[in-house]
């Protein structure tokens, strides 16, 4: 779609009118958020791809910006920095699931703010709102962020152990001869909240409520049935160094083991 494609402004009589560039490939939800938007006096231009968000960003200087997670069959997480490099307004990024390592990774690449699909556009007006507030009225909150590119090293990623690389912002896991760990989503998210604290344990009821989206039941086996997973595809002994168990705590990474 083209960067002006589907442009719905909105104005108050006296009053200054906000502008959000949308970009989302599901045209018709991007167009019931620009309206909601013009419902609350702020101008929404519709964009469906990447490229077309840096034309429409580098053309003009936009109050906020609103981008799904999946544009035109690209995973924009990874292109966060890119977006960030070149405005200092806030960006909302609209995931597709609630696995907190998005979150985490989104917000360190450069995000402002995160909402989990789906979201209604009466919610989202009201979260530009506030960071319209916020940018525009810094001292009643805090000084605005001075925002650069993202170096690599801004991703949560742990550093190399032994040889074993664990690329968050790729969801990839590499043995020391570069061979990948063929890991589910959910494997991979369990192992990259371990290791974003090694040595520390989290506890099955925050892994199950961040990993599952529900309580953890005393019965519950299913971290016990993936942490055998990891512990096989990583190799038995390997897995059993790299995660282990503590009673009544829950598990810990303590690090790829040699060899």
């Amino acid at each position: 779609m083209d960067s002006l494609a589907g442009q719905i402004s909105a104005t108050r009589e006296g009053a200054s009118v906000a502008s959000v560039v949308i970009a989302d490939d599901d045209n018709l939800l991007a167009a019931q958020f620009a309206e909601a938007l013009a419902q609350n006096g702020i101008a929404g231009s519709i964009v469906g791809d990447w490229p077309s968000l840096l034309r429409q960003v580098a053309g003009s200087t936009p109050d906020a910006i609103v981008v799904g997670q999946a544009l035109a069959g690209m995973n924009v997480l990874n292109q966060l920095p890119e977006l960030r490099g070149k405005t200092r307004a806030p960006i909302i990024l609209l995931l597709s699931q609630r696995a907190e390592i998005d979150r985490i990774v989104a917000l360190e690449l450069g995000a402002d703010d995160c909402l989990v699909k789906p979201i209604s556009g009466s919610e989202l007006a009201a979260r530009i709102r506030a960071h319209l507030r916020r940018s525009r009225h810094p001292g009643e909150h805090h000084a605005p962020r001075q925002h650069h590119a993202a170096p690599a090293a801004a991703v949560p990623e742990p550093a190399p152990t032994h040889g074993w690389r664990l690329e968050v912002s790729q969801r990839l896991l590499r043995r020391p001869d570069g061979e990948i760990v063929r890991l589910t989503a959910t494997e991979f998210d369990f192992l990259a909240l371990l290791a974003r604290t090694p040595g520390e344990p989290v506890s099955r009821e925050a892994l199950t409520r961040t990993l599952q989206g529900r309580e953890h039941q005393p019965s519950d086996r299913s971290l016990d049935s993936m942490v055998y997973q990891i512990r096989r595809k990583l190799g038995r002994r390997r897995g059993g160094e790299c995660i282990v168990a503590i009673r009544n705590r829950g598990y810990s990474f303590v690090g790829f083991p040699e060899g």
